[in-house]
């Protein structure tokens, strides 16, 4: 009897994100996966912005190829983090799988979405 074993492969667990400040706040535009392999390193950086006190923290996710709960969690989770320190948190999404997520789990109801 012969087995075949799939070897795993190996996951990234950092997303790739720019930075830019802009005249109202920061932009961050991420680069692939928002999952559980990559959210912690988003979170991190949004955490930064939030501590830093931005007024307005815009996430572009066009170029996100998959997102899933964990991701969507660290999105809820900074928007309330900046609802507290006084700012907001607005997304910025016109790909249709990210949009599919946001729309289907009522995500897009809790934070502002522009398409």
């Amino acid at each position: 009897m012969t087995r075949r074993l799939r070897a795993a492969l190996p996951r990234q667990t950092e997303i790739v994100t720019d930075v830019r400040l802009t005249t109202h706040g920061i932009s961050i535009t991420v680069h692939g996966d928002l999952d559980l392999h990559t959210a912690a390193s988003l979170e991190e950086q949004l955490g930064e912005a939030v501590r830093e006190g931005e007024r307005l923290i815009e996430v572009h996710l066009d170029d996100v190829n998959s997102l899933d709960s964990v991701g969507l969690g660290v999105l809820v989770a900074a928007r309330n983090a900046q609802l507290r320190a006084g700012g907001t948190l607005e997304l910025v999404c016109s790909q249709p799988q990210p949009l599919r997520v946001l729309r289907s789990t009522g995500v897009d109801r809790v934070l502002t979405v522009h398409s």
